[in-house]
């Protein structure tokens, strides 16, 4: 498990059992916090808060991560809020090696990564926001999403608008992204406070589904026609409507037995508690809650480590079936700096 924090360190813990050890720590920045964090196979990606994104792989050679240099390009004109890795999932020789998108203000730079070597292609605009189309003023993204297949990319903004662009990732390599496809293809106003997850899974066969998660306490199911986003279902965290409780972190947890209509999403709090959700049927159950202290808790990260499956004999009922299916590792960190590796059922 790799954590990464204000202080701008990276640390490398080692969670194969019910013990944490820290296993490498680097210093990136001391002067720069650390807003986002991502991996995929042997490297990592962090973006911080000089508006810059890094890249790390593992040393074959020392088995440990080292910095490698990224191809000069210009920073970002804010913070860098999110960092993701995309890979083609089937052997693709026009599409060799993999790609690193990060965010900073309305802007998403996609970068090529081959080889340990990096090529930055180009960005694209999230454009004016859909609450007011006369208002070409840009607004800060803070989560982007790729789609399994990664002809989709997905951005969530300050503003609680979401956007869907192509991933032109061949036309990117060749040219960079300078095409009028590269601007958004959909958006919608999802929410009336700003986008704080933002989640992409195939429901079923070519069935893509996207979640949100906001500020305003609401997690919302989205489809995509060709009409735009389309609302599938709804729910809200707070118990009442006077409640002030709000979404800051979320983690799509994998289906119970392959089923991907079972999805469950972790979500972290403003007061410090780990709710998990139902994707099928929209409720919500408060799993555990952060010890009251003087100054109140919040989840500030949440992420799944790993899924462990039940074995079910064949004479237990359905019922018990259900209740032995097994339990995720969900990763919860607190804005104390404590993380916390927690298992829930799924």
């Amino acid at each position: 498990v790799a954590l990464a924090g204000h202080d701008g360190r990276l640390i490398i813990w080692d969670v194969s059992d019910d013990t944490a050890v820290k296993i490498q720590e680097l210093s990136c920045d001391e002067k720069s916090s650390i807003f986002a964090l991502d991996g995929l196979g042997s490297s990592l990606a962090i973006g911080s808060f000089d508006r810059s994104s890094r890249f790390f792989s593992m040393s074959e050679r020392q088995q440990s991560f080292e910095r490698r240099p990224v191809t000069a390009f210009a920073k970002h004109t804010g913070w860098v809020r999110d960092v993701k890795f995309w890979r083609s999932p089937i052997p693709d020789t026009k599409l060799p090696g993999s790609f690193l998108m990060s965010i900073g203000c309305n802007f998403i730079n996609v970068i090529s990564i081959r080889r340990n070597s990096t090529v930055y292609l180009g960005a694209l605009d999230a454009g004016p926001s859909p609450s007011d189309r006369e208002d070409f003023r840009r607004h800060d993204i803070l989560r982007i999403a790729v789609s399994p297949q990664g002809n989709l990319v997905f951005a969530g903004l300050v503003d609680g608008s979401i956007r869907a662009f192509r991933g032109n990732w061949q036309s990117w390599l060749n040219g960079g992204c300078a095409d009028p496809t590269d601007e958004p293809i959909a958006s919608a106003q999802a929410h009336s406070g700003r986008v704080t997850g933002l989640h992409v899974f195939d429901s079923a066969p070519n069935s893509l589904q996207i979640v949100t998660c906001s500020f305003d306490g609401f997690w919302r199911l989205w489809a995509l026609k060709t009409t735009g986003f389309m609302l599938v279902k709804e729910s809200c965290i707070r118990v009442q409507t006077d409640d002030d409780e709000r979404i800051l972190s979320s983690s799509l947890l994998p289906p119970p037995s392959g089923d991907q209509s079972e999805r469950r999403l972790a979500i972290g709090t403003s007061r410090g508690r780990l709710i998990i959700s139902s994707l099928k049927t929209g409720n919500n159950s408060v799993f555990y809650e952060a010890v009251e202290t003087a100054s109140p808790r919040s989840s500030i990260g949440i992420a799944c480590i790993d899924c462990q499956k039940a074995e079910v004999s064949a004479n237990e009922n359905q019922e018990t079936a259900q209740r032995t299916r097994g339990h995720a590792r969900i990763l919860f960190v607190d804005n104390s700096g404590v993380a916390r590796v927690i298992k829930s059922p799924i």
